[in-house]
């Protein structure tokens, strides 16, 4: 945790990595004490920090109070199961975000399937259809949700009135290019997150373009090149955001003065 005058603390986790995905790893004990493997995603509701415990296939909750640790959904083996709690199985779960005050949505790297979980009740369901290699997840105000694959360059959107997802913007297969177009004439490389504003636009990490487009949903999702020349270095601070030098951009934010934050991978850096 890192506090708002700077001050770093470790909530959760020893540094070493749980050997045996079926053991409780720390539950119900103190949050320092307990052992992730290759945790990836974290999402928060008004109280709780979720990790998504990827290689032990488990969603945890932290209570910050104490701090302590359970697990939210999953058994450790990996699985599909639909169900409550310890009943339902995930499958590499990497990535979430909050469609609504209780439900937490999951991507399922694995198996490509994304899930819904209750932190109330901590059910856990399944939506309908499959998107591979799902790196990041958006819900709008509307609770609509958006989802970004980086094998199939694409973003898949499901409408709140809709039961599945299908392609919003992007080629939706693979190799990736890179083209400033309407709905599926766009094309991305390697995608890796996507975020939102209130003003209904989105805008997604473009890692191997080294760019962060901008997509504006109305009008069938128009997308544009918001940062980046697309050349593979780490320049340009001080200048016009579309020509710098973005290299390998894996994550981006926006904040409510419409301040952009992006992560580079390979750049080593956050711009």
């Amino acid at each position: 945790m890192i506090t708002a005058s700077g001050l770093v603390s470790t909530i959760a986790g020893t540094g070493s990595a749980t050997t045996d995905n079926t053991a409780a790893n720390g539950d119900g004990g103190p949050a320092a004490s307990a052992t992730f493997k290759n945790p990836m995603g974290l999402c928060m509701d008004n109280t709780y920090p979720y990790v998504m415990d990827f290689n032990s296939h488990k969603v945890r909750r932290v209570t910050l109070l104490m701090p302590a640790i359970s697990t939210l959904a999953g058994t450790g083996p990996a699985g599909l199961a639909d169900g409550i709690g310890s009943a339902a199985s995930l499958n590499k779960p990497a990535y979430c975000a909050f469609n609504g005050t209780s439900s937490l949505i999951v991507t399922n790297f694995a198996s490509g399937k994304i899930r819904v979980i209750n932190t109330v009740t901590a059910q856990v369901t399944t939506l309908t259809g499959t998107i591979s290699s799902v790196t990041g997840l958006w819900v709008d105000y509307s609770f609509n949700i958006y989802a970004v694959s980086s094998s199939q360059n694409a973003v898949y959107r499901r409408l709140n009135n809709e039961s599945a997802f299908s392609l919003f913007v992007g080629k939706g297969a693979a190799p990736g290019g890179y083209v400033d177009a309407i709905g599926t004439n766009a094309m991305f490389s390697t995608p890796y997150s996507v975020c939102g504003n209130t003003v209904g636009e989105l805008f997604v990490a473009d890692r191997a373009n080294h760019r962060i487009r901008k997509i504006v949903i109305a009008g069938g999702g128009v997308v544009s090149t918001l940062a980046g020349n697309g050349d593979a270095f780490d320049s340009g601070d001080g200048g016009d955001a579309m020509f710098a030098s973005l290299y390998s951009p894996v994550d981006v934010k926006v904040d409510t003065n419409g301040r952009f934050y992006v992560v580079e991978e390979l750049g080593n850096t956050v711009r």
